[in-house]
């Protein structure tokens, strides 16, 4: 297996680039649980489709990233998460938790969530 980086060596912009993508979020999800080897993983994204070249892509992005460590055992190749990305991601996200958003944005939300019950009323009563 390769040796797994630091924690001060993960880069968030490599890891947040990472995570952007709907199909590697999962394989990290699916990871979480347990390694998995590349045709497993395959098969557990169904019903994805994604080809084996496809989820070797993917991958290859978590590996360099950091948030995948991978090793062959003969032929098979084992994937499984690590951690430490996602706790350095976490640790930077909280110092976020105790913001409230701008009087403004929460206007702006209030009187959207109004424009749409007055929508759904207007259609329920006109209908």
């Amino acid at each position: 297996m390769k040796r797994e980086k630091q924690s001060e060596d993960f880069d968030l912009d490599c890891v947040l680039h990472a995570l952007a993508n709907p199909w590697r979020r999962r394989m990290v999800e699916l990871l979480s649980r347990h390694p998995y080897r590349t045709g497993g993983l395959q098969v557990a994204l169904l019903p994805a489709h994604l080809s084996r070249f496809a989820v070797m892509q993917h991958l290859k992005v978590l590996e360099q990233a950091g948030l995948v460590v991978s090793g062959r055992f003969g032929r098979a190749r084992s994937n499984q998460l690590n951690p430490l990305p996602l706790q350095k991601l976490a640790r930077w996200a909280a110092q976020f938790e105790g913001l409230r958003p701008p009087p403004l944005l929460r206007f702006k939300a209030d009187s959207l969530i109004f424009t749409v019950r007055n929508r759904k009323r207007r259609k329920e009563q006109g209908s």
